[in-house]
């Protein structure tokens, strides 16, 4: 199972997208600061480190903007979190046994782009 940071919308896309299962991965729950955006599967973020250790979450995505994602990932990392997709555009500080992949979709467009001319 996998957590999702940040339920803005392409956290929410990520949570409604069921492609993940394909590859044994399950996503069920996001968490956000926006107490307008807590409901069922997004819970306030003060409720991820119980989360995490009740479900032994390693897998984490973060969907935050830039300014607030070295604060977003360090609480994953204190969550257990071993793992994080990211698709904020920050560069992230974190301890070396933490594994990072970075996401960056206009960089993939434009490298589309460069293949169409």
């Amino acid at each position: 199972e996998a957590v999702i940071v940040g339920a803005g919308k392409l956290g929410s896309a990520l949570l409604g997208y069921n492609g993940f299962s394909e590859y044994g991965i399950v996503v069920l729950k996001a968490f956000d600061t926006d107490d307008a955006k807590i409901g069922q599967n997004v819970r306030p973020i003060g409720e991820l480190h119980a989360y995490c250790t009740l479900h032994q979450i390693e897998l984490g995505i973060l969907t935050v903007p830039p300014a607030a994602a070295q604060q977003a990932a360090e609480e994953m990392v204190r969550c257990g979190i071993r793992a994080i997709w990211c698709f904020s555009s920050a560069h992230l500080e974190l301890p070396h046994d933490v594994v990072v992949q970075y996401e960056n979709l206009a960089l993939s467009l434009a490298h589309l782009q460069a293949k169409t001319e």
